[in-house]
């Protein structure tokens, strides 16, 4: 008499191309039919220990059940409910806007459960190779790093939530994030381009920002209430692109800070407010006053791509040295280091995390500094020299 088999214990049977095939039923299917897994091996052994793995996840509750879901499905749904409670505001943005431009197009397609890590690795080379949307030519390898970070931490929620097994980008090489090369405006260069754009109607907001080091989202994102002309100074507590809520969207705890300024920088701001106020005025309703210090005519924040570009052909226009707007917050810093204040101060007023942070952008600085202390050091010898001479 042949032994009945217990429920969940599965059957091993020899199939007609040599291969052993072992089924289990893992659960009911919606028409109320019962699920059946199956595994196979090259021999009986081989497929009864893949079976005893398939019921150790059923009683583990790890088991992964076949599914179509889609990395695009995936990845935009774990954006939508995760990355937009989870963080700020223009990290959903930026999380949203390389998926839709870099991973949808390339591997939206793939069911998520058939994605290998070879696939993944291709991506990331031809990424590196042609995956700028605009020029079709290459694209940052920090931009690459940042899309295998969201692909990394999207995976893993899959495993979470056990509709992958194993995360297929464990096994790609990650981009090594080279850091773009800067070549910040001398003081002459940067006098230079201020008298040039003297009429330009971003003037005042590319003048703060020689004088400030702002980044650009906290330039954009100034409002008047943060500005203090008595005391001549202004208050970074927000970016461009704040939550929804108003709170505090600076790049970190330690960008909330007061920028001091001299009595000249301050006139400058006060002129560009009365001729604000004064559009305000002309308007009247059709003007939507955000409070914000640089906004478009009536009164709408400014898009910083656009903001970007205007300053680029700003540059063009006027025949000067072509750099990018954030290497005025470079100019700055580097101007300021040069004069000899101390690197703490100058990391503070950047909104730099840490001293550590400042030095290593502006490392190739400090050669220019040690000459400095040289003179120094041979004045004062030769003070003391004199000095000896005498006695």
């Amino acid at each position: 008499m042949t032994k009945k088999r217990a429920n969940n214990e599965g059957t091993i049977v020899k199939r007609s191309d040599g291969r052993w095939e072992g089924k289990l039923t893992v659960g009911i299917k919606k028409d109320g039919s019962p699920d059946r897994q199956s595994v196979y091996g090259r021999t009986q052994k081989e497929a009864k220990e893949k079976l005893e793995l398939l019921k150790a996840d059923l009683r583990n509750g790890t088991y992964v059940g076949k599914s179509d879901l889609t990395v695009g499905n995936w990845v935009l749904g774990w954006i939508k409910t995760h990355v937009k409670v989870g963080t700020r505001s223009n990290t959903y943005d930026k999380y949203l806007s390389l998926t839709n431009n870099h991973i949808l197009p390339k591997i939206g397609n793939v069911k998520l459960q058939s994605l290998r890590t070879g696939t993944i690795q291709k991506l990331f080379a031809e990424l590196l190779e042609s995956g700028n949307v605009r020029t079709k030519g290459e694209l940052s390898s920090a931009t690459v790093a940042e899309i295998y970070l969201i692909l990394n931490q999207a995976f893993n929620k899959a495993i979470d939530e056990n509709i992958i097994k194993k995360n297929p980008v464990t096994g790609t090489t990650k981009p090594k994030v080279e850091r773009k090369e800067f070549d910040p405006y001398s003081e002459e260069e940067m006098n230079l381009f201020l008298s040039k754009v003297k009429d330009h109607m971003h003037y005042t907001a590319f003048y703060l920002e020689c004088y400030t080091g702002l980044r650009r989202g906290e330039l954009l994102g100034l409002k008047w209430h943060n500005v203090d002309f008595n005391k001549c100074s202004i208050s970074v507590v927000r970016s461009s692109k704040s939550k929804p809520n108003g709170k505090t969207s600076t790049k970190t705890r330690s960008s909330v800070r007061i920028i001091d300024l001299g009595k000249n920088v301050m006139s400058v701001l006060s002129k560009h407010k009365a001729e604000q106020d004064a559009r305000k005025a002309m308007l009247g309703s059709a003007y939507v006053d955000n409070n914000l210090v640089f906004c478009q005519a009536t009164g709408k924040p400014l898009c910083p791509r656009a903001f970007a570009r205007s300053f680029e052909r700003a540059l063009a226009q006027h025949k000067l040295r072509k750099i990018r707007f954030h290497d005025l917050r470079h100019t700055h810093a580097t101007m300021l280091l040069l004069k000899g204040i101390p690197i703490h101060v100058v990391s503070k007023r950047l909104g730099h995390s840490s001293i550590r942070i400042t030095l290593e952008y502006y490392s190739h600085v400090i050669p220019g500094m040690q000459e400095q202390v040289v003179d120094l050091i041979n004045q004062m010898t030769e003070n003391v020299e004199s000095e000896a001479i005498k006695l």
